[in-house]
């Protein structure tokens, strides 16, 4: 947060022009000034007005843009705004059930407008127009002001004003060809961050300090735009009303409007799905108990198969038989006849709610005016080019990178994921192996006690995780890096090319084990007659009927727990100890 001295009236200039962007940079950082200077002139030939305040050792460069200059981005980009007189009829969705019309339930929304393109000729057409303050929401000025900055190409000014060409280039390679603007500079540390201003509210912390140093009273500059962040605070966070959600994508765009409702249609078709899982589990715990009931002066062990067999009684079977039992139960649960009918209620579940979110989302495309949209991307700063060319169409200068060393690149890419792919079926395989001579080792065949329970049941399962986790974490650190190599020209190319790799590795990584425990393990499947690799027959890794589906539970259950548990420390956990 940028405090103010006496020059500035936060979040203001002093004659009450908004902030729009903030880019950070160092007073000791001289190497740099010459692009920084650059590309700030430039942002002033665009029309931007810029401001400094120094809080040393940095310095925030103030941008805003004015009024006229929104509105010709806006013109450019097509942006759609309201027409005066003309209303729609308010939405009573909610979520994905209908809700009866009560003030209690339902969110304070806006009004929906008629929404058109922008055109300045016809700008008095549109409503608010008039009141400069109010006819940008934050999120627009902000999503204008960006495109401008990140559309600035330094190159072209300096080329353009002072007939130089190369000179500015941060990095001395004369065979790349890169357009240099905003991302470009903080890629290379031009500037050390640039980020955007919350508008300003009462529920600041430093709200207090902010009225103290302000030139004007802050009650007044926070009525005059309203406070959003207040409204939306205090709506969003009565968890008994339903998401207010033309105010959040008011202010925080329509991008951030539809993860929301993504989550809110997600959690509210959760419930059903919880609550038959929940069900069957019940079902499957009660059955379990009935059909095993277990006579405690009788004691029983479990061979490595999941048979059992009568032991003498004493303390330590006691003990044995007790962890047994619970054991038994719980994973018993897992495997009824009504696990297969919960997975047919998953599957339904499963189309159900796309075809719910499918519908949801066509409701606000429509209402936000979001179908004809197209978003004009530029270049990435990460981008380079061999020549240039003249675009027929526009004129503007395009950078060229050759199709076929980007399709050379992308195919070396595909042989990385298939190898990383090898790696993990051989992980798999590793932690069976390890079983199979825990197995012989441990004499589990003769005595299953609770040790050859935690060495061939959890501790493999366990194993399982780590090694998911640990070529998860070099997979992705290197698939980044490779796909940063396949140098790709828009930030959406390079994002669909990173997923595909991303998911294709994450899948076999996630679901190899758990495919290995429904399918290769059962022992009525006959794919280890011979032995598990054509050891023989002592070397087996197989699970009798009735026990596979508690193993795969058991699998799964690890990884649910074990794997959010690194971010969910570093989410939380971390943050709260310092």
């Amino acid at each position: 947060m940028v405090f103010t001295s006496n020059e500035f009236d936060y979040p203001y200039f002093p004659f009450r022009i908004k902030i729009d962007f903030v880019l950070v940079s160092r007073t000791d950082d001289l190497s740099r000034q010459y692009h920084r200077s650059a590309f700030e002139r430039a942002l002033k030939a665009e029309g931007l007005i810029i401001a400094y305040e120094v809080v040393d050792p940095f310095i925030f460069t103030l941008i805003s843009c004015p009024f006229w200059r929104l509105c010709k981005e806006a013109e450019r980009e097509q942006l759609y705004f309201p027409l005066k007189k003309i209303l729609t009829e308010p939405s009573t969705r909610s979520c994905v059930l209908s809700i009866p019309h009560s003030a209690f339930f339902l969110a304070p929304d806006s009004v929906n407008y008629v929404n058109v393109p922008f055109n300045i000729s016809h700008s008095h057409l549109f409503v608010d127009f008039e009141d400069e303050t109010k006819f940008f929401s934050s999120c627009q000025r902000s999503l204008l002001t960006y495109q401008i900055l990140c559309e600035v190409n330094i190159n072209l000014f300096i080329e353009r004003n002072e007939g130089r060409r190369g000179s500015c280039s941060l990095s001395d390679d004369p065979d790349v060809i890169k357009k240099k603007g905003l991302l470009f500079l903080l890629i290379h540390k031009a500037y050390q961050d640039g980020f955007i201003l919350h508008d300003p509210s009462e529920g600041d912390p430093q709200y207090k300090k902010i009225k103290e140093n302000a030139l004007m009273d802050v009650n007044q500059f926070i009525n005059d735009v309203h406070d959003p962040r207040l409204s939306l605070s205090r709506i969003w966070s009565n968890w008994l009303k339903t998401q207010p959600l033309n105010m959040i994508r008011n202010y925080f765009g329509e991008a951030i409007g539809f993860y929301f409702a993504f989550e809110g249609t997600f959690c509210t078709l959760l419930w059903s799905a919880a609550a038959i899982g929940l069900v069957v589990f019940v079902y499957g715990l009660s059955k379990s108990i009935r059909d095993s009931p277990q006579l405690f002066h009788e004691c029983f062990l479990l061979n490595s198969t999941g048979s059992s067999y009568t032991v003498p009684c004493s303390t330590k079977n006691h003990l044995t038989q007790l962890f047994f039992v619970f054991s038994k139960w719980t994973l018993n649960a897992f495997d009824t006849e009504l696990t297969a009918f919960f997975a047919v209620i998953m599957s339904i579940w499963g189309s159900i709610f796309l075809t719910v979110w499918h519908r949801n989302s066509a409701v606000l495309t429509s209402e936000w005016d979001c179908e004809s949209v197209r978003e004009t991307e530029s270049d990435r700063a990460q981008f380079v080019g061999t020549t240039t060319e003249i675009d027929a169409v526009t004129g503007e200068t395009l950078i060229v990178y050759p199709s076929w060393i980007g399709w050379l690149k992308m195919s070396v890419s595909l042989i990385f994921v298939l190898f990383s792919m090898g790696i993990v079926v051989c992980s798999v395989i590793g932690v069976i192996l390890y079983k199979c001579f825990a197995l012989q080792y441990l004499e589990c065949t003769v005595e299953f006690n609770w040790l050859c329970s935690l060495s061939i049941n959890f501790l493999p399962s366990i194993l399982n995780t780590s090694s998911t986790m640990l070529l998860g974490m070099i997979y992705s650190g290197i698939v980044y890096r490779l796909t940063e190599w396949e140098n790709h020209r828009t930030q959406t190319e390079y994002q669909n090319a990173l997923i595909i790799k991303l998911f294709a590795f994450q899948f076999v990584n996630n679901y190899t084990s758990l495919f290995y425990i429904a399918f290769v393990r059962p022992e009525s499947n006959g794919f280890q007659r011979d032995g598990l690799f054509g050891l023989g027959p002592t070397y087996k890794d197989v699970c009798v009927e009735g026990t596979c589906g508690s193993l795969l539970a058991l699998q799964l259950l690890i990884h649910l727990i074990v794997k959010p548990f690194p971010k969910w420390s570093k989410d939380i956990v971390i943050p709260k100890e310092k």
